[in-house]
């Protein structure tokens, strides 16, 4: 299944190094909320980002659900079922029972093979996710809840046809867990926010193969210097800089991503540090 995930959206990175993405930005918001008091919460945190949402993300964002259902709209063929005694054409029965037909068809010929693995992918990650949740405190199984959401947002905002802007990809696998972290450690929510912020801009532009990337680093050092950290504002830019010489490159966005993510998991790594 993770060839085929990976096979369907050519500007994704390689799976390993974005899971690595989301158990870095979760240890980051843990470390600079509470520091090593805070890593206790790590083994929990940490399965529930490898159990739950990094497979939900990524069935739900790397499948082609749009393609998979185009030939849902014009699917006539039925399958096998028992009528119900004494149904009558043209009723509203009748019409149920002809599109449950079509529907267990359709999904023999085509739908089990093409998103019945991404499916079950999902729906087991969820679970796994609301069960860790809820063992970490009602907080977690909240951010559980909004990571979902912004699954499917995501999912919708893209017709189905799979994530691939770099806001959205950022904001899933490395500002979500920073908040999830930084929450759980105690940080003020103000201040967990803002982090998240700085962190979700510079994954925009370290994953943008533009040199306007330069907003979003721009952005997470300015944060760094109202905070007075003049110094890890200055590492920020300086680890920068490969990731927008990249973008000066023409690059395939699946050699783009794999170039950057070191670059982004030592960005994370600094604005963690102050």
């Amino acid at each position: 299944m993770r060839r085929e995930m990976m096979n369907f959206r050519d500007g994704s990175a390689p799976w390993m190094g974005r899971l690595l993405l989301m158990l870095i930005a979760l240890g980051g918001g843990l470390w600079s909320a509470g520091g090593t008091s805070a890593l206790r919460l790590l083994p929990l945190t940490a399965g529930l980002v490898l159990a739950g949402w990094f497979p939900l993300w990524e069935a739900m964002t790397t499948t082609d659900w749009a393609a998979a259902f185009a030939r849902w709209q014009q699917w006539t063929e039925e399958a096998k079922l028992p009528r119900p005694p004494y149904l009558r054409e043209g009723t509203p029965g009748a019409q149920l029972w002809h599109a449950l037909a079509a529907a267990r068809r359709w999904w023999q010929a085509e739908g089990s093979s093409r998103i019945g693995r991404p499916l079950r992918q999902a729906g087991l990650a969820l679970v796994a996710g609301l069960m860790l949740s809820a063992a970490l405190g009602a907080l977690a199984l909240l951010m559980t809840l909004l990571f979902l959401a912004l699954t499917e947002l995501a999912t919708l905002w893209h017709d189905g046809h799979g994530v691939e802007e770099a806001a959205w990809l950022a904001l899933g696998e490395a500002a979500m867990p920073w908040l999830l972290g930084a929450l759980l450690a105690g940080s003020p929510a103000s201040s967990a926010l803002l982090h998240a912020l700085a962190v979700a801009a510079v994954g925009t532009a370290f994953f943008t193969p533009r040199l306007t990337a330069i907003l979003g680093v721009l952005f997470g050092g300015g944060v760094l210097i109202w905070e007075g950290h003049p110094v890890a504002a200055a590492l920020l830019l300086l680890v920068a800089y490969p990731p927008l010489r990249f973008a000066a490159v023409p690059l395939p966005k699946a050699e783009h991503r794999r170039l950057v993510l070191p670059w982004l998991w030592l960005a994370i790594l600094i604005i963690a540090g102050v």
